[in-house]
């Protein structure tokens, strides 16, 4: 059974609601390469907070984020792969290593690769810079569609309102 042991990435990458900490930066409570510094008084969020490595077991240990700089989640209520990215090492997920597996993803579920709130829509034939996602933008994904070609298509809403941000990607044989 795989453990965090000494990694703790997701204590930078991911937000912690309970403690009003955003993606990003480092828990107040974190020691890097070490764990948490409130261990077992930590947020619930936390303690039940499982990385895609921990709950995929057909990933080896590179997958593991303080081997690969990343950290990935499946947001099951909308079938979208997460990848939060080490701001140090922005182009992590794209190593050869990684890519062609996260490609392979994108056929079944959405994948979207952060770095910071900029983020790419990863798609099985190309990736498309959408800018900036923020916390509770509604974010629609699919394809525009010409025949015989189509090309992948994202639109943010923000949620504070105002007009919706459109991405339209090269179009390709569909």
């Amino acid at each position: 059974m795989k453990t965090c042991g000494a990694c703790n990435l997701c204590c930078k990458l991911a937000p912690v609601e309970a403690l009003k900490k955003p993606a990003g930066v480092w828990c107040v409570h974190a020691k890097p390469g070490q764990g948490c510094g409130i261990y077992g008084q930590h947020p619930e969020e936390c303690q039940t907070y499982r990385c895609g490595w921990l709950k995929n077991e057909g990933l080896d240990e590179d997958w593991k984020p303080t081997n690969c700089k990343f950290v990935i989640r499946l947001d099951e209520e909308f079938r979208r792969v997460i990848i939060a990215n080490d701001p140090a090492y922005p182009d992590a997920w794209r190593k050869p290593r990684f890519y062609p597996v996260i490609k392979s993803w994108s056929r079944d579920l959405g994948v979207v690769s952060y770095v910071g709130n900029r983020a790419t829509m990863v798609y099985p034939d190309q990736d498309l810079d959408v800018g900036v996602i923020n916390a509770g933008d509604a974010v629609h994904t699919g394809y525009h569609d010409r025949p015989p070609m189509r090309a992948p298509w994202v639109r943010i809403q923000p949620v504070g309102g105002g007009p919706p941000r459109e991405y339209v990607g090269r179009y390709g044989p569909s």
